[in-house]
């Protein structure tokens, strides 16, 4: 197994991320999968996440449980792995375990008013269309978004942070964990 590419953390709301989506989707076909396990072996492919109802928002106040998108080229055959149950029946994986030519999306967002929850962008393929992929997103994220201490953030997750807002991976976590100016 190759080295794992780097993964990128970043704060974003949805007006930050759709001119990301936006150039990044404007430059290849794409598709979207929701990560995870699931009753079902059929999953709904998205051509695009710039309109999704949800992006931007985070549902939970937590990234580990905020969806995450499996993202590869629309000609990509997507691998769903079935996985047996120890107390029986089959339940179905989305991950890039049998997918090396995609990356990972967790776009974050705003949770009600208070805070700003961390996103991620990255592999844990060495691929070299895995890496093609990243390096769009991330090429789109720096020319967007600021540094600010080892994390990209977004003007809008910026303009949240001056005006009080949180910017952490969880509501639940320490104010001391979160990113600060």
């Amino acid at each position: 197994m190759g080295k794992q590419l780097p993964s990128v953390n970043f704060f974003a709301t949805a007006e930050d991320l759709r001119p990301v989506l936006a150039a990044v989707e404007s430059t290849c076909d794409l598709q979207y999968l929701e990560c995870g396990m699931f009753e079902q072996e059929t999953r709904p492919i998205m051509s695009n996440l710039f309109s999704h109802a949800s992006l931007g928002t985070a549902a939970e106040g937590d990234a580990n449980h905020e969806p995450t998108y499996l993202v590869g080229h629309r000609c990509t055959a997507i691998k769903i792995r079935p996985v047996p149950q120890r107390k029986g029946g089959t339940k179905f994986v989305v991950d890039q375990l049998s997918n090396p030519g995609t990356i990972v999306l967790r776009p974050g967002g705003k949770y009600l008013d208070s805070a700003v929850i961390s996103g991620l962008v990255g592999s844990v393929k060495d691929d070299p269309v895995a890496k093609e992929l990243l390096s769009l997103f991330l090429e789109e994220i720096r020319r967007r978004f600021t540094a600010v201490k080892g994390c990209w953030v977004g003007p809008g997750a910026l303009r949240n942070l001056r005006e009080g807002a949180r910017l952490t991976s969880a509501i639940t976590a320490p104010s001391e964990y979160d990113l600060a100016e």
